[in-house]
């Protein structure tokens, strides 16, 4: 298996993950994604 094969391979997979992960969030109480990152933001900022 050549290496353009196996980085092909690679980022399919990580595409894969990438996809089941986001589809398995569980958003609580009708909340959207925008309410949800703008509740977690705040430890992403530095003080």
């Amino acid at each position: 298996m050549n290496a353009g094969r196996l980085e092909a391979l690679s980022d399919g997979v990580t595409a894969l993950l990438i996809t089941i992960v986001v589809l398995e969030l569980h958003l609580t109480h009708g909340g959207t994604f925008l309410t949800r990152v703008k509740r977690f933001s705040r430890y992403w900022r530095t003080s």
